[in-house]
C-alpha cells in the first residue's frame, strides 16, 4: 500500500515537473495577453483615419459649394435654398444631412461682426463686392470606439467635426 502511494506521489511530481519544463503553449498565452490591446489600438487608428477623411470631405464640400455661391453657379432665383440643398446632397454619402449645421455670415471686413444669412428668406444674398463670406459647417461625428468602450452601443461620444471657409466676394 505504501509503495502504491509512493508511486502515485512520484507520478504527481513527475507530471508537475513536466508542466514546468514545457514551453509549447507560451506563444499562445503571450498572444492572448497582447492581442486585445493590439487590436484595440489598430481599431482606434482606423477609426481616427476615417475621422480625418470625413473631416477633409466636409472641408472640401464646404469650400466647393461656397465657390459655387460666389461664382453664381447656383440658381440665381433660389441661391440660398439651392446652396443648402447642394451642400446637404454632397455630404449625404458620409453624413446624416439632418444633423449638419450650416452657418453663413456676410462680413464687411475680417475684423467686423457678421450678419447671418437667413436661408428661409427668398431674397437672401451672399454679399456684395468687397464683402467677405464666412461659411461654417458643423457635424456631430460619432466615434464607434468610444461607444464600444462605454459598454452600450447607443451611447458614445460625438465629437464636433467643423469646417470653415472665408471667401471674398469679387
Amino acid at each position: 500500500m505504501i509503495s502504491a502511494i509512493r508511486s502515485m506521489l512520484m507520478r504527481g511530481v513527475s507530471l508537475s515537473s513536466r508542466f514546468r519544463k514545457r514551453e509549447d503553449g507560451s506563444a499562445a498565452v503571450e498572444f492572448a495577453i497582447v492581442s486585445l490591446p493590439f487590436f484595440g489600438l489598430m481599431f482606434a487608428v482606423i477609426e481616427l483615419s476615417i475621422f480625418f477623411f470625413a473631416s477633409r470631405f466636409l472641408e472640401d464640400s464646404t469650400f466647393d459649394i461656397g465657390r459655387r455661391a460666389l461664382t453664381q453657379s447656383l440658381n440665381p432665383a433660389s441661391s440660398c435654398t439651392d446652396f443648402r440643398t447642394q451642400l446637404t446632397n454632397r455630404v449625404s454619402g458620409w453624413f446624416d444631412p439632418s444633423q449638419l449645421v450650416v452657418s453663413v455670415k456676410v462680413l464687411n471686413s475680417f475684423g467686423s461682426a457678421g450678419t447671418p444669412v437667413d436661408f428661409n428668406n427668398p431674397s437672401c444674398s451672399f454679399g456684395t463686392t468687397g464683402q467677405i463670406l464666412l461659411i461654417e459647417t458643423t457635424y456631430p461625428y460619432p466615434f464607434t470606439a468610444f461607444r464600444l468602450y462605454s459598454g452600450t452601443p447607443g451611447s458614445g461620444v460625438a465629437f464636433p467635426l467643423r469646417a470653415a471657409t472665408a471667401l471674398r466676394v469679387e
